[in-house]
Parts: structure tokens; C-alpha cells; sequence
């Protein structure tokens, strides 16, 4: 098991996975600026990674480069409200301070365009309101 764990986990992240900042990394499924549908064979390699992390998970094996906030948010059924601000205080206290920043500016009026540019840098994915509002408050 152990060197099933290294090699797919560590050794060959980089297929399976994208590089994030504060050391993590997430799902890679298809380049940010394509909008084609994920191809069947890649979908099958994530299958595959997720049955992989999930015997990591049973065995205990530490997952310290996979984003936590993404499993939290995979193991929960996907559902947004599992991620608290506390957790991404704790994991990633550059994106807490950033929304804190955004909340703190009166920003009510939903405007993202400064967030955005943030986190597309960054971290390589969108926002939306939503989520920010939730992660804060």
C-alpha cells in the first residue's frame, strides 16, 4: 500500500493535480480557458485518483499536499455549508485575509472584478458571490 500511496500521491500528483498556493494542490480535470467537456479517459484517471485518496484515507496515510478544504467539501456530499471560516483561516489564511479585505470594503454591491483577478492568479479557480459571502459571514 505504501508504495501505491507514493507513487500516485506523491511521485505522479502532478498528473492528477494542480499546484496551488500555501503548498497544497487540487483536481486538475481541464485547462482554465477550455470549455469542452472533461474527456472520458481523464475522468476515468480521476476516478481512479479518488479511489486512490479514499484508501489513503481509510489506511490513515497523510494527504498533506491535497487541498483539505476540497475533501472536507468532497466527503460532505459536495455541499458548500461544510466548509467554515474557521477552516480556511486555519488552511489558507491568504484567501481568509483576502475575503475578510473584500467584506471589510463595503463591497455589498456584489462586485468581484479586483477578487477575482486574486484568486483566477493564485489559486486557479473562480468565485462567486455566494461562496464568498458564506465563507465570511
Amino acid at each position: 500500500m505504501n508504495l501505491l500511496f507514493k507513487t500516485f500521491l506523491e511521485d505522479r500528483l502532478y498528473e492528477y493535480c494542480t499546484d496551488l498556493a500555501d503548498g497544497y494542490a487540487t483536481l486538475s480535470t481541464a485547462p482554465v480557458d477550455s470549455v469542452a467537456d472533461i474527456p472520458e479517459a481523464k475522468r476515468y484517471d480521476i476516478e481512479f485518483f479518488g479511489a486512490i485518496v479514499g484508501l489513503a484515507l481509510v489506511h490513515s496515510h497523510a494527504l498533506s499536499k491535497i487541498n483539505p478544504l476540497l475533501l472536507v467539501y468532497l466527503l460532505s456530499g459536495c455541499d458548500i455549508d461544510s466548509i467554515q471560516k474557521h477552516d480556511v483561516m486555519e488552511f489558507f489564511p491568504s484567501i481568509f485575509h483576502s475575503l475578510v479585505h473584500w467584506a471589510g470594503h463595503g463591497h455589498g454591491n456584489d462586485d468581484l472584478a479586483d477578487f477575482q483577478s486574486f484568486f483566477a492568479t493564485f489559486f486557479n479557480l473562480q468565485v462567486c458571490v455566494s461562496i464568498c459571502k458564506h465563507l465570511y459571514l
